[in-house]
């Protein structure tokens, strides 16, 4: 019904248990995107009463859903890429910085179908590594991500705390 209702562009009745509460509650929810960030997929929706709030519903946590005959709100100049290029699920916030870094070979293969930026730049260095500069912005999750290569990953700039 989640999927139905995006794709239909129809408000969703639903039965949602937060991670933190004893009972589920009941929203009716305008569908706008569905986005995935690790092993969790998540709906992007308002609630019908905060039509202008964005949120994030984990869909393991949906009890049940039921696509209603009502369109769905969409709020004025809403888009996926925008939505998330503003910060939504930690990957935009933080001040934009030029990140240049070294990958070996096989840890940073998956750059040239999966760009960190339009700017990236990839160049192939004589000692078999590969160089990245790729505007991004500075976040948790940017330091998370680089943290997760270990040692096949040598960042030049800038200065983060791995």
């Amino acid at each position: 019904a989640v999927y139905e209702g995006l794709l239909a562009n129809r408000q969703l009745a639903v039965s949602y248990q937060r991670r933190y509460d004893k009972t589920a509650a009941d929203y009716t929810l305008n569908p706008l995107a569905i986005v995935q960030r690790g092993a969790v997929i998540y709906l992007v929706a308002t609630r019908a009463d905060s039509a202008e709030k964005i949120r994030l519903f984990a869909l393991h946590r949906f009890v049940s859903a039921e696509m209603s005959k009502t369109a769905a709100a969409v709020p004025a100049g809403f888009t996926i890429d925008g939505y998330l290029e503003s910060g939504a699920l930690g990957f935009g916030q933080g001040e934009s910085v030029k990140l240049v870094a070294l990958f070996e070979a096989k840890a940073g293969e998956h750059l040239y179908e999966c760009r960190l930026s339009e700017d990236q730049q990839l160049t192939e260095q004589e000692d078999g590594r590969l160089r990245v500069e790729a505007t991004v912005r500075n976040t948790a999750q940017l330091l998370w991500w680089l943290r997760g290569f270990g040692k096949t990953v040598e960042v030049v700039e800038p200065v983060l705390p791995l």
